[in-house]
């Protein structure tokens, strides 16, 4: 946990100080493939919208997972950071899947395209056949989970 509230802290510093380049490049939609996109799939694509200057909506679908989220721009433009509400689900067998909703800070770079999400979520459903996985490994079922992605805008 300690881990994960420090990479937080060095993803709003490193936001704070790239702010000044997300500049406003009249896109009104983008597409980004990467690592745990599309719902938290091992590999994804999500596609985002903007619905006016600053929110926007997006879905996804990656290997065995779909997702999707509201995004609130922290400046008025799409390859800006943002704060998202995200649901992601993982697993298409309802016994064989897990579904989560959180919030995240989405980082973007519009330099060099490169975006990273972190963030936290409530476990909204656990399948019985991951739920006997954590039992066999003795481990507890967690009700909360980390959301983190990485990838590149297109």
């Amino acid at each position: 946990m300690k881990k994960i509230f420090i990479a937080m802290v060095v993803m709003v510093q490193l936001s704070m100080a790239l702010v000044a380049e997300t500049t406003y490049d009249g896109s009104s939609s983008m597409m980004t493939v990467g690592v745990l996109q599309g719902g938290g799939g091992l590999v994804g694509i999500d596609y985002e919208k903007l619905v006016s200057d600053r929110w926007g909506i997006s879905g996804g679908i990656g290997v065995l997972s779909y997702g999707a989220a509201l995004h609130y721009h922290l400046a008025p433009s799409i390859s800006s950071h943002s704060i998202t509400l995200t649901y992601w689900n993982q697993g298409f067998d309802p016994s064989n899947s897990m579904r989560y909703f959180g919030v995240s800070f989405v980082f973007r770079s519009a330099i060099t395209r490169w975006t990273g999400q972190l963030g936290l979520a409530s476990v909204l459903h656990v399948g019985d056949t991951v739920k006997a996985n954590f039992e066999t490994l003795n481990l507890a079922v967690p009700s909360v989970a980390a959301l983190y992605s990485i990838g590149y805008m297109f």
